[in-house]
């Protein structure tokens, strides 16, 4: 395990996969603001087609199964 600790430590510090890093820290990044992104959409596209009304309505559909 000291080992490998040690490899990466002198394959960051010596710069060969820095740009790989900053590539992936960047493209995580990009993924995570377009997941808050679709969440924050999706959340107000509920509340702008479900009004209480139409919740109200659904929830008197909706029978539960007893078996």
């Amino acid at each position: 395990m000291n080992k490998i600790k040690l490899m990466m430590k002198r394959l960051i510090s010596d710069g060969k996969y820095m740009s790989l890093i900053v590539s992936v820290a960047i493209a995580c990044s990009f993924l995570l603001m377009f997941t808050v992104f679709s969440f924050a959409v999706q959340k107000k596209m509920e509340q702008e087609f479900l009004t209480s009304d139409s919740i109200e309505y659904i929830h008197t559909q909706i029978k539960p199964k007893i078996e």
